[in-house]
């Protein structure tokens, strides 16, 4: 990992002009930061495009349509979004993956900020459980993007 948040391997194929290569560390970066509260994604497509490299395709919404309502952005809609970025990598798509992470978890804040310590002991394990969903989410689309990568790469041969 670079000191500006930027990983080694994006700074390399960047350097070689790898588009393809950037393209799925980048996807790689929202995978593992899916609240988007490390910011690594969004150091490494500013790295990159100051480098010359853009990595986005052409936004095309019919392989996965944007919520623009959003009173309907929560933790489920932004796995949705999580998962659609390996399939349509473009800028709206990654703009809109940050600005429903920020509405996540300011969300989450708010709701912690009001709650009354009763409320908060009677949800204690409700936010465990929030917290276990969550994670079987993380690995799931973990696991969607992996099966995605292979195929794409298997039908690129």
């Amino acid at each position: 990992m670079m000191s500006d948040g930027v990983r080694k391997e994006i700074v390399d194929a960047v350097q070689i002009g790898d588009v393809k290569t950037v393209r799925e560390y980048l996807i790689a970066e929202v995978i593992a930061d899916y609240k988007n509260e490390k910011g690594r994604a969004i150091a490494g497509v500013k790295y990159a495009i100051k480098n010359g490299v853009d990595p986005f395709l052409t936004f095309d919404n019919s392989i996965y349509p944007i919520e623009k309502d959003q009173s309907k952005w929560n933790g489920d809609y932004l796995v949705y979004v999580q998962m659609s970025i390996p399939n349509n990598f473009s800028e709206k798509r990654f703009n809109h993956w940050q600005d429903v992470a920020e509405h996540v978890k300011r969300m989450e804040t708010e709701k912690k900020t009001s709650s009354s310590p009763v409320s908060k002991k009677r949800k204690s394990s409700t936010c465990s459980d929030q917290n276990e969903i969550d994670k079987i989410k993380v690995a799931f689309a973990i696991g969607v993007t992996v099966a995605v990568i292979v195929a794409v790469a298997i039908a690129v041969k």
